[in-house]
C-alpha cells in the first residue's frame, strides 16, 4: 500500500480489490506489478475517529492510558530542508474538524481516558488557540502533548489558553526555546 491507507484498507477487506485496482494498492498479477494512484482524503472528519474498544489500556507502561489523536494531516509550515513529512501526506495540510475533535475527546473521557499524544506533524499557533478555547468551551479536563514549531505568535497569552486549565506539555526543546524567548 502507498499513501494514507484508510480507504485502500476498507477496499482490500470488502474484497474490492481482487476485481478493480485500488487507489494507493500495489499488487503482484501475472508476475507484473501493478498499481493505481495515491488518493488523497480531504475530509479528515470523514475518516471517522479510530477505535481502541478492543485493547486494553491499562496494559501499557504508563501511569495513565494515553490516547494518539491526529488532529491534522500533514504540515502547515513546508519549509524545513531536513524533512519530508509533508510529502507523505500528498503534499498538502488538511485538519479535522475542531467539533469533531472534540467529539472525538469526549468519547475517549467518557471511557475513562483524559491524556492524549496529539501525533500531529506540526500543529499551527491559531489551530492550538481554536483547540484550546473548544476544549475550554466543552469544560472537557484532558491532558495532552503535541508538538509546534517555535514561532513567535505562540506567546505568553497564547501559550496560557494551551495550558490552562488543559494541560499540555511542548517538547523540552520547544520549553527551552520559549523559556530564552521571554526572559
Amino acid at each position: 500500500m502507498s499513501g494514507e491507507g484508510e480507504w485502500p484498507l476498507l477496499h482490500i477487506l470488502s474484497g474490492d480489490a481482487d476485481s478493480q485496482p485500488v487507489p494507493g494498492v500495489i499488487r503482484l498479477k501475472d508476475g507484473q506489478l501493478t498499481s493505481a494512484p495515491v488518493a488523497v482524503e480531504n475530509d479528515l472528519d470523514a475518516l471517522g475517529e479510530p477505535d481502541f474498544s478492543d485493547l486494553d489500556l491499562r496494559a501499557y507502561y504508563s501511569p495513565k492510558p494515553v490516547i494518539p489523536m491526529l488532529t491534522s494531516r500533514g504540515c502547515y509550515w513546508r519549509r524545513c530542508a531536513f524533512c519530508v513529512h509533508y510529502k507523505s501526506a500528498g503534499l498538502t495540510y488538511r485538519r479535522r474538524s475542531i467539533a469533531a475533535v472534540i467529539d472525538e475527546l469526549r468519547h475517549h473521557v467518557a471511557n475513562g481516558v483524559g491524556h492524549f499524544a496529539l501525533i500531529d506533524e506540526m500543529i499551527a499557533p491559531a489551530r492550538f488557540s481554536q483547540l484550546a478555547d473548544a476544549i475550554l468551551a466543552a469544560g472537557l479536563d484532558v491532558h495532552y502533548y503535541a508538538l509546534a514549531k517555535p514561532a513567535r505568535q505562540f506567546d505568553r497569552e497564547l501559550l496560557g489558553e494551551c495550558t490552562n486549565p488543559a494541560a499540555a506539555t511542548f517538547s523540552g526543546a520547544w520549553r527551552a526555546a520559549a523559556s530564552a524567548y521571554w526572559t
